[in-house]
């Protein structure tokens, strides 16, 4: 089944690459631009699927600090002086 999706992809990728020069040579001819669009969606949806992502998100997750600085405390003042 491997095999069959490295084939599905390849002639995928191919067909996104002639229809996006098909797409830039016509001015955006709609006859080439929607097939392209979704021959991509297509793409992203086959990487998707196989990277197993459990959340897909286009922000990289937001990290706790891993250093922390104490916090600065004025000196105190002796009140003999």
């Amino acid at each position: 089944m491997a095999i069959v999706n490295k084939i599905f992809s390849r002639v995928l990728r191919v067909c996104y690459r002639l229809f996006s020069f098909l797409a830039d040579k016509s001015k955006g001819w709609a006859l080439f631009v929607k097939p392209k669009l979704l021959i991509g969606s297509m793409l992203v949806g086959m990487v998707v699927t196989s990277c197993k992502f459990e959340e897909v998100s286009c922000y990289l997750p937001a990290r706790p600090p891993t250093d922390t600085i104490p916090a600065a405390t004025a000196p105190t003042q002796n009140e003999d002086n």
